[in-house]
């Protein structure tokens, strides 16, 4: 009874491995990006933003729900919060 669940064991391991192997190599072919994560035990990890505050502290103060015009402030906000905007440092 053990020496027939040990086979069983064993043989859904090895599916298992084998199912893994199989993503491993189409993740290597399709997707690089994956791959490389996978390798380095990255996660992927994202922040959903369903609303954002335009203009805090102001008069012109309004919670923005537009996807499009959330993406764009979201995308202003951080290159606007380190001061990281292009501009010549030689001054």
């Amino acid at each position: 009874m053990q020496a027939k669940q040990q086979i069983i064991s064993r043989t859904e391991n090895n599916e298992q491995i084998s199912e893994f192997i199989k993503k491993r190599n189409d993740n290597f072919k399709n997707s690089s990006t994956k791959m490389i994560d996978s390798c380095l035990e990255r996660n992927r990890k994202a922040i959903i933003l369903d609303r954002i505050m335009i203009h805090a502290d102001t008069p012109k103060q309004h919670l923005e729900l537009i996807p499009d015009e959330i993406k764009k402030q979201t995308a202003l906000h951080f290159q606007k919060i380190a001061d990281s905007t292009n501009r010549d440092v030689s001054t």
